[in-house]
């Protein structure tokens, strides 16, 4: 494999043969670090070629594996050789090796690094993340006021950072080794006051014990901490042992008379606060009063009262104050009750495609299929988001009267740009077909994906896996048909991998791991080779250095498969480029082709959708396809989600719309990461792994983000049955909204039914983005399998997890 030699400045493409660098990208984009280290640490040893920049790239592949492998005193050892080389990765290198000498517990040199870094570029991001880093290392070393200072100039810096918690607990702990009085007083400060579950759990475990609860001012402040941790029948448990005390004092009966109404509802014990309010209502009947009653029987999921109480009050209090806007929550609390011939009606008095596809929804769900398909036919003229929900209803409704949908269906599948009713009328025709022989055999030998690991499902006999790449099936474009099955392949199957019997093994003493191979759509060349980009890249990278000065760095990066870190110099660039006034001219091709060489994935995704039109050859058609939904981060995906029994394909598919594949983006609301998942998410989920030492810094490595959010979710697959579009929904909306829509009617609703109830219209189009995203996934990679929608859980346990 040719590699980009950069040298004295110059850029040149290295055409000899570069086993040392092939081999080991290989190892380090199948996930095998140790594997890296086997390759690259004896051949440091023999001094040989290649040498400069290119050795330097090796050594910080070496340093990554090493700091994978938890040997974070090697990794800083060979990224110090390479900051002191003073070579195109030096920058790169000393922006890193602080981070890595702190995990070595050699505190004085992470210092130094950082003070380095901020002497020399002052304005950068990680100058800013120096003054944690500073304050830290001062921390552990036990200077607690030079510590505290840092850690307020960080602060000041960053006055909306998510890190504040986290610092004040380092702070306190630090303090607490120095002076126990005084970190004592930090300590406690924190217990009775903190967001995340893990600083409670990590006092806990400085102190050996927690703090007693000795004031209703303590009470308070701890409740509220529990609250915020989601700890919410721990909350509700300080609250009501008051309640329990037999002669209470004055003092205790007016806190819990101020406090019930607001903890009630917090802690989402909603027949508490229905109580209450109801006898306030009883001599205070308030528009208000009456809506926080509505609200409440509809928060617990109780849709009869919900609809009766809330049709009485709009009769009564009529469109006045919060009543103004409430037909649609009563038309929903009239639909989750069964009541559907009043909700057509109240969703008939309002006006929007909304209102009149629930409308018509409502009347189908009512068993009035023929007066329902009448009030969907207008929908179907709209070039909005309804018509093809509208034209996969109607498609129902004919099934219920023995009518033929198929052109129905068809055009729904046509207009679909989310892919669920896509999904959901290829299995209808499956399932509709299995009776027949050649059918019924497609659906006992296709696999089938279901939300779980997939590899479950297979059979234990499989031999050596393939993927083949032939043409995605076009089937929003193809004519409604019986379904009839392909020849079935030989499924993928990672753990049958081992290493090829041509591989050199470097180290007579390392015994290789099992290894994966994943697809890679990079390979992919619809766009040019893998040689062809490099051309591409070099030519880039001359014509662009003094615009994007990182781009030699970069080079080198890709050189040893350290995508992620080249394609965040990429982004950067783009960024740069797209907001500058003075901006060379660059192409789309050229953008393109640079994104691809770097995978710099949520670029490629930009620069690649819809390109399949330009093709005609089917096989093209799927590379195209393919290119644009690549596999990002397999190895850390494949084991993570094996682990936790959730199937990768589906976990690509929520990346995909979480993330659009951008490793350290933060959403409007603080969300991190590839799979968006929220600080203080972060802490619940490290709270139930008993990881205590928790920042939300964690997040922004990619692993632990994959980790976090991929556990999380095997937890809410888990509380639903293994039902994944109740699980894609509360990973959106959470697991408790979810339950309160679902649970009164479980068993009882088809999915398709129970996804067109969900009221919030984000969630709901969540859920039929993210089941479209896997299916698609699943089409490109695989010509045997398919994405089922699984049947409605008949399980809902909140005790697996309510947040």
């Amino acid at each position: 494999m040719m590699l980009l030699s950069i040298l004295m400045g110059s850029i040149s493409i290295l055409h000899a043969s570069t086993d040392i660098h092939s081999e080991a990208k290989r190892r380090w984009l199948e996930g095998d670090a140790r594997g890296v280290i086997s390759v690259i640490e004896p051949w440091l040893d023999t001094n040989s070629a290649p040498y400069g920049s290119e050795r330097d790239a090796l050594r910080l592949l070496l340093g990554e594996a090493y700091s994978a492998e938890g040997d974070w005193g090697l990794a800083a050892r060979q990224y110090s050789i390479v900051r002191g080389n003073k070579r195109t990765l030096s920058t790169f290198a000393l922006m890193k090796v602080p981070w890595f000498h702190f995990q070595a517990k050699e505190f004085w040199t992470a210092k130094k690094r950082c003070e380095q870094i901020r002497s020399r570029y002052p304005k950068s991001d990680e100058a800013i993340d120096c003054l944690k880093l500073i304050g830290m290392s001062y921390g552990e070393m036990g200077h607690i006021r030079s510590s505290r200072s840092y850690f307020d100039q960080y602060l000041a810096a960053v006055p909306q950072s998510p890190f504040r918690e986290s610092l004040e607990l380092l702070q306190a702990e630090y303090t607490f080794r120095k002076d126990p009085d005084e970190g004592r007083i930090l300590l406690y400060h924190l217990f009775f006051n903190h967001h995340y579950p893990t600083t409670d759990a990590k006092i806990i475990e400085v102190l050996g014990e927690p703090f007693p609860i000795t004031t209703l001012e303590e009470r308070t402040a701890r409740m509220y901490s529990f609250i915020k941790g989601n700890r919410m029948e721990e909350a509700w448990q300080l609250y009501t042992e008051v309640q329990e005390i037999e002669a209470p004092t004055p003092e205790q009966t007016q806190w819990l008379s101020d406090y019930l109404r607001d903890v009630s509802w917090r802690t989402r014990h909603f027949d508490a606060y229905i109580t209450l309010v109801k006898a306030v209502y009883e001599t205070e009947q308030t528009s208000e009063n009456a809506y926080r009653i509505f609200r409440a029987y509809c928060k617990a999921g109780r849709w009869e009262e919900a609809s009766i109480f809330g049709t009485e009050s709009l009769n009564y209090f009529g469109r006045r104050g919060r009543w103004a806007g409430a037909r649609d929550e009563i038309a929903r609390a009239m639909m989750f009750a069964g009541h559907y011939s009043d909700a057509a009606a109240m969703w008939g008095q309002m006006h929007g495609y909304g209102s009149k596809f629930y409308q018509a929804f409502s009347t189908y769900m009512n068993a009035e299929y023929q007066q329902a398909i009448e009030l969907f036919t207008p929908l179907t003229t709209k070039s909005n988001a309804w018509d093809a929900a509208a034209f996969y209803w109607m498609g129902r409704a004919q099934e219920h009267l023995k009518q033929d949908a198929s052109k129905n269906f068809e055009q729904a599948m046509a207009l679909d740009s989310s892919g669920w009713y896509d999904l959901l009328v290829l299995q209808r025709l499956r399932l509709s077909d299995a009776p027949q022989a050649e059918n019924h055999e497609y659906v006992s030998e296709t696999i089938t994906h279901q939300g779980v690991w997939y590899l479950n499902n297979l059979s234990d006999d499989l031999e050596e896996p393939s993927v083949t790449l032939t043409a995605l099936p076009e089937h929003s474009s193809a004519s409604i048909a019986p379904y009839h099955a392909s020849t079935i392949q030989q499924s993928f199957d990672w753990n049958t991998f081992s290493t090829p019997q041509n591989t050199p093994v470097i180290s007579s003493t390392n015994i290789w791991p099992s290894r994966y191979e994943f697809p890679d759509p990079y390979l992919n060349p619809v766009f040019g080779t893998e040689d062809d980009l490099q051309e591409v890249f070099a030519d880039f990278v001359t014509g662009y250095k003094q615009t994007f000065p990182n781009l030699p760095e970069t080079a080198l990066l890709v050189s040893v498969g350290m995508y992620p870190e080249a394609a965040r110099n990429m982004q950067a660039n783009y960024l740069q480029w797209e907001t500058s006034n003075k901006k060379p001219a660059i192409s789309m091709d050229l953008w393109r082709n640079a994104f691809l060489y770097t995978r710099t994935h949520h670029y490629v995704l930009r620069y690649t959708t819809n390109m399949e039109q330009y093709f005609e050859d089917p096989a093209l058609i799927r590379q195209v396809q393919q290119i644009n939904h690549p596999l990002v981060r397999p190895a850390d995906m494949w084991s993570l989600t094996k682990q936790y029994n959730v199937d990768p394909w589906l976990m690509m598919g929520l990346m995909r719309q979480e993330s659009a594949y951008r490793e350290t983006v933060r959403s409007w609301v603080g969300a991190i990461g590839y799979i968006q998942v929220m600080p203080a998410t972060g802490a619940k989920v490290a709270f139930l792994l008993n990881e205590a030492s928790y920042s939300p810094q964690n997040l922004e490595n990619p692993q632990t983000n994959l980790k976090y959010g991929i556990f999380y979710f095997s937890k809410l697959m888990e509380r639903f049955d293994d039902a994944y579009p109740l699980a894609v929904g509360s990973y959106n909306g959470g697991p408790h909204n979810m339950s309160r829509w679902y649970r009164n009617r479980m068993g009882t609703w088809e999915m398709d039914e129970f996804v067109e109830h969900i009221p919030y219209d984000e969630t709901r189009r969540y859920i039929k983005k993210v089941t479209g995203h896997y299916s698609h996934y699943v089409d490109l990679y695989f010509d045997d399998h398919t994405v089922a929608i699984p049947n409605p859980p008949t399980k809902d346990d909140p005790t697996v997890i309510d947040f």
